[in-house]
């Protein structure tokens, strides 16, 4: 539990993470750095670049474990999620902590980019998805947020909401729960959108592939399920 190991070379790079062992890794946009960090113990994070596979930093700061870990369309800001109930910020050139992002009421489970960077959604095991304005100046960077609805039962074992995707006209959050309810949350009106009853409840992942359509993955047996928010179309 206290290396990487990468490609068919199994490259093993340095770095011994406290409990768990890797719980998250995400690729800079032009791969050169690989981000990881550990769940439920450690609440460091590691940075590697990848052309020497030598460790170029860690990141210290957090108080809590890091669930996930995810970089910035263009690669300027690495986003860190942590059981401290924060979002950290780090900037990638200088490695250092540029601001952090207070609002979540319990551990933050998942964080990410809208496509264009100007936003960062994260979503927590308090139930609500946060949406920051990512590119704003650090004293502006207030949330805001779309509750979900769901109770603590509804939410995963670990965390709350399931990994959220905001659309790439930035308009829309897709978000699924523990048993696989699936929500849809406009951002200016912080409205629900109604969802279709044939998409199920078994499903696990929903990613945009465009302002339209929406790509979900369901539990075993696997399918894939493709929907098309304009029209209300499902294909299998």
């Amino acid at each position: 539990h206290d290396a990487l190991r990468i490609g068919t070379e199994k490259i093993t790079l340095p770095g011994v993470f406290l409990g768990y062992g890797v719980m998250t890794l995400d690729y800079s946009p032009d791969g050169r750095f690989l981000a990881a960090g550990s769940g439920f113990v450690d609440p460091r994070i590691f940075v590697w670049d990848t052309k020497t596979d030598k460790r170029v930093a860690t990141l210290e700061g957090h108080q809590g474990f890091i669930a996930d870990v995810t970089f910035s369309p263009d690669g300027k800001l690495l986003a860190s999620a942590s059981g401290d109930q924060t979002i950290k910020l780090w900037n990638t050139d200088t490695w250092q902590l540029e601001d952090t992002l207070v609002g979540h009421r319990d551990e933050v489970c998942s964080v990410s980019f809208s496509s264009d960077g100007s936003r960062l959604v994260s979503s927590g095991r308090d139930g609500r998805v946060h949406v920051w304005p990512a590119s704003a100046r650090r004293q502006d960077r207030e949330a805001v947020v779309l509750p979900t609805g769901w109770s603590f039962s509804e939410l995963n074992s670990f965390g709350g909401v399931l990994f959220p995707d905001v659309s790439p006209d930035g308009r829309t959050i897709v978000a699924i729960s523990k048993q696989g309810k699936m929500r849809l949350l406009e951002m200016a009106t912080l409205h629900e959108r109604p969802v279709p009853d044939e998409l199920g409840d078994d499903n696990v992942a929903g990613y945009w592939l465009s302002p339209n359509e929406i790509l979900i993955g369901s539990r075993p047996p696997p399918r894939i399920k493709t929907w098309n928010i304009s029209n209300n179309s499902i294909t299998t």
